[in-house]
């Protein structure tokens, strides 16, 4: 397995290192997200979906600048519009 090397393209700071998959572990993956998904998220109720996109939408909020610092980390993007492009577009997805 490879490891991808990512750091800011501002500093050239290191953000990280992760491992790469290759077609077949991607298939796999896609695969049992697929189970999961239908074995839970697909019977939960819409009442109960509302309150987990409330405490998804509440732990953004909780959580915002240090989203926002690490999108800018990776992307080079200036912290505002991290945060509102990114961000407060996930927090609002959730409302």
């Amino acid at each position: 397995m490879t490891t991808l090397v990512e750091r800011s393209p501002v500093t050239g700071e290191l953000v990280g290192t992760f491992p790469t998959a290759g077609a077949d572990e991607i298939a796999s993956a896609v695969e049992r997200a697929r189970e999961v998904f239908h074995a839970s998220w697909g019977r939960t109720t819409p009442a109960d979906r509302i309150v987990h996109l409330r405490r998804l939408k509440r732990l953004l909020i909780d959580e915002m600048d240090d989203i926002a610092a690490a999108i800018c980390r990776a992307t080079g993007k200036v912290y505002l519009e991290a945060l509102a492009a990114d961000v407060m577009t996930c927090v609002d997805v959730c409302h």
